[in-house]
């Protein structure tokens, strides 16, 4: 463990010392290219930088005139939107008062009598849908019942016979 550390450290220290030789050698190239440059006369031909100044000019105004042209056509997007705008809400007002006039004429042509008339004959046959259904199940029930108590005579004579009293009988009439 103790190794591992020390050898990381050595390594840590290495790393430094060639960082710091890696800056000094850069600065000392560095120092001896100015020397060079410095001792250097360049002639530049005029036509040279005459066309390097036009294609710079050139790059300027095509930058700006694209710029231009883009806010151009933005603005006159804007404005084509707002007209637009400004119409429908014109054409709006104008429609909503058409519509307005031509539901009241039609609403003040609707017979409601015959509305009425309609609206009763529905309920009347919902009604009388609902009554049937009712019906239905207290005649079910009814039935039933009338089963029952037709068995529970039935019984009470069974019972009656098998006494022997054969004189006395029972007739019952259900129905």
């Amino acid at each position: 463990m103790k190794t591992q550390i020390i050898a990381g450290i050595i390594g840590i220290a290495a790393a430094g010392a060639a960082a710091i030789g890696l800056k000094m050698y850069h600065d000392y190239k560095e120092r001896q290219v100015e020397v060079m440059a410095n001792g250097i006369e360049i002639e530049v031909d005029g036509d040279l930088v005459k066309e390097a100044i036009d294609r710079r000019i050139d790059k300027i105004v095509r930058r700006e005139v694209d710029a231009t042209a883009a806010q151009a056509v933005a603005q006159v997007r804007s404005d084509i939107r707002r007209e637009v705008k400004d119409s429908v809400n014109l054409a709006y007002s104008d429609l909503k008062n058409d519509v307005e006039k031509e539901l009241t004429r039609q609403v003040g042509e609707v017979d409601i009598s015959d509305i009425r008339k309609e609206v009763v004959r529905k309920a009347k046959e919902r009604a009388a849908e609902k009554f049937d259904s009712d019906l239905k199940s207290v005649l079910e029930a009814y039935n039933r019942d009338l089963e029952n108590i037709s068995k529970i005579y039935s019984s009470i004579a069974e019972k009656m016979d098998t006494t022997g009293n054969k004189e006395k009988s029972v007739n019952l009439n259900i129905g």
